[in-house]
């Protein structure tokens, strides 16, 4: 299991991440059992990836690589 913890979401109208789409990206990445806490951008899961794939898996999905 893991945490995801994004910063400076949903902080005002510019980084908003509609929690059901940060579910949906974390399913499509694999991820199982997932829960999200209010707007928050943080997210418990579990996933067969190992900390580094799921690292760079989340940053790709995000745009960031």
């Amino acid at each position: 299991r893991y945490a995801l913890l994004l910063r400076g979401v949903n902080v005002g109208t510019k980084n908003s991440l509609p929690m059901a789409e940060l579910r949906a990206m974390l399913t499509n990445l694999g991820c199982a059992d997932i829960q999200t806490y209010v707007q928050s951008g943080n997210a418990v899961f579990g996933t067969q990836l190992g900390e580094a794939d799921l690292t760079k898996a989340i940053k790709h999905a995000q745009g960031e690589e």
